[in-house]
């Protein structure tokens, strides 16, 4: 019986015990509410890389290429990709002419063109070269991410031998997209890109037309 009532007691005393330290410890926890997310500027939004598009949006832009000649694409390979932080791979490269280095663009990084800071006429100055290795003939769709000052009156140069385009301005949505005609395997296709305006270059990937 005593037993029981020791039993009992050291129930009750435990039960205090714990009903004590969580009435403590809810006295010392606050409630912190989280700070306000500032909304993106303008200016974030027109350097933020532009959203990646997918294979469906690539093929169906590069048919609004093919429609002229009337040839179809009905399918493409894992592209080929190349950043600011990733320029020189075994299967191609992109060279940088007259460029300035921006960082803190996630994982492309990101480099400006400025067609006015040089005054000589060399044709390849504030320009980007896109030169790849074709593993075999045939057509391949170049994706160039990009934004540029001044949209509404920049126009692109491409220079390069087979290289073809329905418009030599970006889309909307940060996008200036080209094909590219390998006659042979293992030859390295080139492709110079220059603008009016000052731009900016994130990244490119070039997939095989099928």
């Amino acid at each position: 019986m005593l037993v029981n009532k020791i039993f009992h007691i050291s129930l009750i005393s435990l039960f205090l015990i714990t009903l004590g330290v969580a009435n403590n410890v809810a006295q010392v926890v606050k409630v912190i509410p989280l700070p306000k997310v500032a909304p993106i500027t303008a200016f974030q939004k027109r350097t933020r890389p532009p959203r990646v598009l997918t294979p469906v949006e690539k093929l169906q832009r590069a048919q609004k290429i093919l429609d002229a000649s009337g040839q179809k694409a009905v399918s493409m390979d894992t592209p080929l990709t190349f950043s600011v932080k990733n320029l020189y791979t075994d299967k191609g490269e992109i060279q940088l002419y007259n460029a300035r280095f921006i960082s803190g663009f996630g994982d492309t990084g990101a480099v400006d063109f400025d067609p006015y800071s040089t005054s000589d006429d060399y044709p390849y100055n504030n320009s980007l070269n896109v030169e790849f290795l074709a593993s075999s003939p045939g057509k391949y769709l170049v994706d160039v991410s990009l934004y540029t000052w001044g949209a509404k009156d920049s126009s692109f140069n491409l220079i390069g031998q087979n290289t073809l385009t329905g418009s030599a301005l970006p889309s909307s949505d940060g996008h200036l997209l080209y094909i590219v005609e390998a006659t042979k395997t293992a030859v390295r296709p080139s492709t110079f890109l220059s603008s009016n305006r000052v731009w900016r270059f994130y990244s490119c990937e070039i997939s095989k037309l099928k």
